[in-house]
């Protein structure tokens, strides 16, 4: 490539296809084995006592049943929630603050200068009317909850609660958030040690730091229950994830409470996300566990910060080497593929190629489809023949290159994407392909998308790389090189900015993926 090259091209990318729902996260068929509570409504361990509530008079919260306790919290809860809101006049916005249990204050509006105008004070006057009918009505909404929520309780259970130290001043507030904290605390604290704030504290521990995702669970009961965990956790006296000092900025003066309390919760945070990732489903998300791990020793940090991000990351995780009931598949590198597995069209190969060739072959009777598409590689030529053992399976290969990297091939005539957080809509190509290399064959018969890119590239769920053909990024946008100014490739789009593509320590151009959540890898984030 010359010192100055100008390799023409046009208009930026346009969305094409829109992203597909996730099958393999919440949304995933339970198992034979365990219809009947892994979707819709959990049954509630039987209990001799009714609520006196009629409309959910099965829904109690008891002590002494069956272990599934964490269960009936939540679903108790639940039932509650949507009772107020479909029972209570005007309390549809408590039912997601109940089962959040976060009951956010009323917002005061701002009272206007003394200078104001006539019409921004007739508009305080409104606001101030308002929020005085909210406040009393919510007054009323939650005394009326607060005694809802103790006829749902067991009198064992109103017993242990009304015993507790704090219970005069929630009962006169008709503290509801505080109530079902009590409530939750007593069912996991268990009947014997209830009264022995020690052995609370080690059973509370123990239960938070051995709890994990089973196979049947879905991340958001995962997530709920990580999340009461650590809730119980914190009551019997610990205190979860590192310390606030970690996450307060370097002062001479002394951080303040509201700073303290924010890096808590980072801290609490941090702690839940990283949970979520280590210890989900390793029959579902073993694949994504080592990405992230091998991610971090190259010095990219990819872990979710928050529980939201972590569970949006399972959610939207497509592993390359597992059914859809979450067991292991081993692809090797050198034969034909079998049949696709998913939806895509076209799809990409980590390696580079010179030429495509259309061979048609409709005397083929073993397929209704009967064009061959036939490509060359070389970027695979350069990894694989560094290895000098070009029959291994590509899964010895998948974490030579960081999965952030998106290199661009002059020597390459197709796009081929290795790592599945990148695209969406991937689905069986009309045709498949064939790719070779130094190395052998290999048969793509999946295509996706690659966030905005006008065409659609090959998916290699085998591939070590993910590769963009510079013969067809030329077609739609105009790429520069100048190494009087800097060794760098710019492809440059339409509203002006650039994608910089810098060369590795091997030589090869690449474009770091700086999003920190897996879910926006697909969207150009630009340098």
């Amino acid at each position: 490539m010359s010192n100055a090259a100008d390799m023409s091209g046009h208009k930026g990318f346009e969305k094409t296809a829109e992203d597909k729902t996730n099958v393999q996260g919440d949304d995933r068929k339970p198992s034979r084995r365990n219809r009947g509570g892994v979707r819709g409504q959990q049954p509630v361990p039987s209990s001799k006592f009714k609520g006196k509530c009629d409309d959910i008079a099965d829904f109690v919260f008891d002590i002494g049943l069956p272990s599934s306790t964490q269960d009936m919290f939540s679903t108790v809860l639940k039932e509650i929630a949507e009772y107020v809101g479909r029972s209570y006049e005007k309390a549809g916005d408590l039912r997601n603050c109940l089962i959040e249990m976060d009951i956010p204050d009323i917002q005061e509006p701002t009272e206007p200068d003394a200078n104001a105008s006539i019409g921004k004070t007739k508009m305080y006057e409104l606001q101030l009317k308002v929020y005085v009918e909210k406040t009393i009505r919510r007054e009323e909404q939650l005394q009326r909850i607060f005694a809802l929520i103790l006829g749902q309780c067991s009198q064992t259970l109103r017993d242990r609660l009304e015993a507790g130290p704090s219970w005069k001043k929630i009962n006169a507030d008709s503290d509801v958030i505080s109530l079902l904290k009590n409530i939750r605390s007593q069912l996991h604290e268990g009947e014997s040690t209830a009264t022995v704030p020690g052995v609370s504290f080690l059973q509370a521990e123990r239960a938070l730091s051995c709890f994990t995702q089973g196979r049947h669970m879905r991340n958001t009961d995962f997530m709920k229950k990580l999340r009461s965990l650590m809730d119980v956790f914190e009551a019997a006296g610990g205190h979860i994830g590192r310390t606030a000092s970690s996450f307060l900025k370097n002062s001479s003066s002394p951080p303040s409470s509201s700073e303290v309390e924010e890096a808590r919760s980072l801290a609490r945070e941090e702690y839940g996300a990283l949970a979520m990732i280590t210890r989900s489903d390793p029959r579902r998300y073993r694949e994504l566990i080592n990405q992230l791990h091998n991610n971090n020793l190259s010095g990219h940090d990819g872990y979710p910060k928050t529980m939201a991000q972590a569970l949006d990351m399972l959610n939207n995780f497509r592993g390359s080497n597992r059914d859809h009931n979450g067991n292991n598949r081993s692809n090797t590198r050198g034969g034909r593929g079998g049949r696709g597995h998913g939806r895509g069209e076209d799809g990409n190969n980590n390696d580079g190629g010179t030429q495509v060739d259309i061979e048609a072959s409709s005397t083929n009777k073993s397929s209704t489809k009967s064009a061959s598409y036939t490509a060359f590689s070389m970027m695979a030529c350069e990894w694989f023949d560094s290895l000098t053992v070009p029959a291994m399976t590509a899964s010895q290969f998948m974490n030579m290159l960081p999965a952030i990297w998106l290199l661009l091939d002059s020597c390459s005539t197709v796009d081929i994407i290795s790592d599945k957080t990148l695209l969406h809509n991937i689905h069986t190509a009309e045709h498949p392909i064939d790719v070779y290399c130094n190395a052998g064959k290999v048969t793509l018969t999946q295509q996706g998308y690659l966030g905005d890119h006008p065409q659609p590239v090959w998916y290699n769920p085998n591939g070590i790389a993910n590769i963009l053909s510079l013969n067809n990024v030329i077609k739609y946008f105009h790429v520069t090189m100048d190494t009087s100014r800097d060794n760098g490739i710019y492809v440059h789009r339409s509203d002006g900015s650039t994608i910089h593509f810098e060369p590795s320590h091997r030589g090869v151009y690449k474009h770091e993926i700086t999003s920190t959540s897996i879910n926006n890898l697909w969207d150009f984030t630009l340098n």
